[in-house]
């Protein structure tokens, strides 16, 4: 939050990002490792920097027609 103002994007993302931590600690609890959540957390943050970017170019896009 320390980059975006609140709006309902950067909340949307927030909750996004509390869900996952939640369920990555659920399964590191269950498993008694963390040996899974490392790639589920790695794979989970790329899909939030390809949801992020997808966004961006949709209203760089929108700015320019």
């Amino acid at each position: 939050m320390q980059y975006y103002k609140l709006n309902s994007q950067s909340i949307r993302f927030m909750i996004f990002a509390f869900a996952g931590g939640l369920f990555f600690g659920l399964i590191a609890q269950v498993t008694e490792s963390i040996a899974l959540t490392v790639p589920l957390h790695i794979a989970f943050n790329g899909s939030a920097a390809f949801y992020v970017y997808l966004i961006a170019k949709k209203q760089s896009n929108s700015m320019y027609s």
